[in-house]
């Protein structure tokens, strides 16, 4: 980029006025995993650790890294806030959870627990296996609660 200030383009971007530059600002949405463990005869929720949400409940979650596949970045997530290996065997789908406010878009998977003892890892204060949809508090992402009560029936708990 060559100059500092950019202005809006005719599409409604922010762009650097210079033509000969070409930059464009086009501030793509920011990818992030999360994943429904199944870990018979229940699930698996985190306590966040670091903001936003400190000390609030969610699906184990977090940002796909740089040059990192989203499968094997929701699996990294589980262990560093579970403690647990996990497996990836659905992706469920991927979802703006706040079109119009934030800037991210969600890619939640469908996993299975492998192994491993459950421990609030690196990225998070606590962890719990919920076993009904009773026991799961308000989760502190409202896309996590609306998806993990979606799909609590649908799990086959065979």
């Amino acid at each position: 980029m060559c100059c500092s200030k950019l202005l809006k383009n005719k599409e409604n971007y922010l762009a650097c006025p210079d033509q000969s530059c070409g930059f464009v600002h086009f501030n793509n949405p920011i990818p992030v995993v999360a994943g429904i463990v199944l870990m018979h005869p229940g699930i698996v929720i985190v306590q966040r650790k670091f903001g936003p949400h400190v000390g609030e409940w969610c699906l184990p979650c977090g940002y796909v890294e740089h040059k990192r596949h989203p499968p094997d970045e929701v699996i990294r997530e589980i262990k560093e806030e579970a403690g647990i290996d996990a497996r990836v065997t659905l992706d469920i789908g991927t979802i703006n959870p706040n079109p119009g406010k934030g800037n991210q878009i969600i890619t939640f998977y469908l996993c299975e627990y492998v192994q491993g003892g459950l421990h609030a890892g690196s990225d998070a204060l606590a962890v719990m296996q919920c076993t009904t949809p009773d026991m799961v508090p308000k989760l502190c992402f409202s896309s996590h609660d609306k998806i993990l009560r979606d799909w609590w029936n649908v799990i086959d708990w065979a």
